[in-house]
């Protein structure tokens, strides 16, 4: 039983800090890219809902950050707001 609770107790403590590690900026794209796929997941089918994230992603970084020059276009940063979707494959999927 030690053993298992030592376990636990090393897991937990890890991915404590695995997730202090990531940037607040990619935390950021990464909430904004769930809350906005599970928004549309409400009112259209699963395919829409996820192209239309990744497109919004991609426009965010594409348009608005390296045309627009309002930001700093970053590859992370779209993959940070798609990896909801990949998520969400997943767990449908399961």
């Amino acid at each position: 039983m030690k053993k298992i609770k030592q376990i636990f107790i090393k897991t937990f403590v890890w991915c404590l800090e695995l997730i202090t590690s990531i940037p607040k900026d990619k935390l950021y794209h990464f909430f904004v890219g769930y809350v906005h796929l599970t928004l549309l997941s409400l009112f259209f089918s699963d395919f829409e809902a996820i192209a239309a994230t990744v497109l919004t992603a991609a426009f965010k970084e594409v348009v608005w950050d390296d045309i627009m020059e309002r930001g700093n276009p970053n590859r992370m940063d779209f993959v940070w707001g798609i990896l909801p979707c990949a998520l969400y494959l997943i767990i449908k999927l399961i």
